[in-house]
């Protein structure tokens, strides 16, 4: 099963900013990290990890394809 963190939407952003940022999300439609950029400013909460190998080893830990997987992206 999924931890909690894996279960939340990636964070949003309201209005308009000149900061981007990009993290990493686990996107259960896909069973797989995705990466998102948002404004920096005016942010929701979600579930953000700083590389898609962090996203990996928490949400999918094998339960479709091993990290070394993403070793080579």
């Amino acid at each position: 099963s999924l931890t909690d963190i894996c279960k939340l939407p990636p964070p949003r952003s309201v209005g308009i900013c000149t900061i981007e940022i990009e993290g990493y999300y686990y996107d259960p439609a896909t069973l797989d990290c995705q990466m998102y950029s948002i404004g920096a400013c005016h942010m929701t909460r979600g579930q953000s990890f700083g590389s898609q190998e962090d996203c990996v080893n928490k949400c999918i830990r094998g339960q479709r394809r091993s990290p070394d997987f993403y070793r080579n992206v």
